[in-house]
């Protein structure tokens, strides 16, 4: 055997070793990005669920949400209006969040179907109105864009992105 026949020989070990680290990263990299996006998941669901048991733990913030819920006239301790307001404020965090993870295709449209039902109901509220017109400036503007198109009933991309 002479030495271009070894060199390539030599090549083609190469060439195989080459594409062969190449399917190996690319495995690694999806396995990666399926833990970072289940990750991320956790996250967001955690966060759902510790708003929920403050709701449950907490009788006078349960107390706001229905009136918010439902209309009745706002509270009058400026105490009370500082907590609702950081606590709409946290829920539109929370909210906000879950539109870019949505629009980054973190979620499933099923799962990404309940956050969007679970923001409607809220935003429909006249409560949520008055609180979106002051605070709407501290949010994305992509976000506020989505929430405004909300609350006219109107859908946009991100309804099922």
């Amino acid at each position: 055997m002479n030495w271009e026949a070894i060199g390539a020989v030599g090549e083609a070990v190469g060439a195989i070793g080459v594409i062969a680290t190449l399917v190996y990263l690319a495995a690694q990299i999806r396995q990666n990005s399926n833990v970072v996006r289940s990750a991320t998941r956790q996250a967001v669901s955690t966060a759902q669920m510790d708003i929920g048991m403050q709701l449950a733990t907490n009788p006078e913030l349960r107390a706001a949400v229905a009136r918010w819920l439902s209309d009745d006239a706002p509270t009058t301790s400026p105490d009370a209006q500082l907590r609702d307001e950081m606590f709409l404020r946290a829920n539109l965090r929370m909210f906000e969040n879950q539109y870019h993870q949505n629009m980054d295709g973190t979620f499933e449209d099923s799962m990404w179907t309940g956050y969007l039902e679970n923001m409607r109901r809220i935003f429909a509220s006249p409560a949520f109105r008055d609180f979106w017109e002051a605070n709407r400036v501290l949010y994305s503007t992509d976000f506020s864009a989505f929430v405004d198109a909300q609350m006219r009933g109107g859908r946009d991309e991100s309804d099922t992105a």
